[in-house]
């Protein structure tokens, strides 16, 4: 039986040293299959030409994914292992990736969190077996 595909449409705000930043919102679609979580964004605006990017994480570029739901707000967190991973994503900041979900995605996003982080357990403790 193959794995089904997790899709979270998210949307990242542009950190504060960002040239987008007050100008646009960044808009996406996070999925989650066989392995690698892909981000697929692109600018939401009416003054500046958007492209669409695509960004590839494999189990082993990630420390752990985070969902946190709040009264107003839902986020997941991408936290890599390494900065490097992030570069070329706007909105990124420093150490971790924060995505907004909306309210009606919430269990979508918790559940692809969950099958994330139980994946990289799963590979962890693949590679300590060798």
């Amino acid at each position: 039986m193959l794995d089904p595909m997790y899709r979270v449409p998210v949307r990242l705000t542009p950190a504060t040293t960002d040239y987008m930043k007050g100008i646009t919102d960044i808009v996406g679609m996070l999925t989650y299959e066989r392995g690698t979580l892909r981000l697929e964004c692109k600018p939401e605006s009416y003054i500046l030409p958007s492209t669409l990017s695509t960004v590839e994480f494999q189990l082993a570029d990630l420390f752990e994914v985070q969902f946190s739901k709040k009264w107003g707000t839902s986020t997941l967190g991408i936290q890599p292992r390494r900065m490097s991973v992030l570069d070329g994503i706007p909105g990124a900041h420093t150490d971790a990736l924060i995505l907004k979900v909306k309210r009606k995605d919430r269990n979508a996003a918790a559940n692809l969190a969950s099958k994330v982080n139980l994946d990289l357990s799963e590979w962890r403790l693949e590679q300590l077996d060798g």
